[in-house]
């Protein structure tokens, strides 16, 4: 079975994000999740920061303008990432 990385990008995501880490987290085949809050001016980051599970990494960014793309790359410490 081939094990993946899944990317969550989230914006204003609070009421969504703790469920979308757990269905991520419940596939056999997923390592790890990253989630990629892209400036959000809402409680998300704070949410995030709360979710104490080993294989959830998450990024920032509060200008909007990186590149998700590149983000990824740098973070994924796997070949094969998936998004969600």
């Amino acid at each position: 079975m081939t094990k993946v990385s899944v990317i969550i990008p989230v914006y204003n995501g609070r009421e969504v994000v703790i469920d979308a880490v757990n269905s991520a987290l419940q596939q056999q085949e997923v390592i790890e999740v990253i989630c990629v809050n892209d400036g959000s001016t809402d409680d998300t980051e704070k949410i995030l920061e709360s979710i104490e599970i080993q294989s959830l990494d998450f990024i920032t960014s509060k200008t909007r303008e990186r590149h998700l793309l590149e983000i990824l790359v740098l973070k994924s410490s796997r070949r094969l990432p998936c998004f969600s």
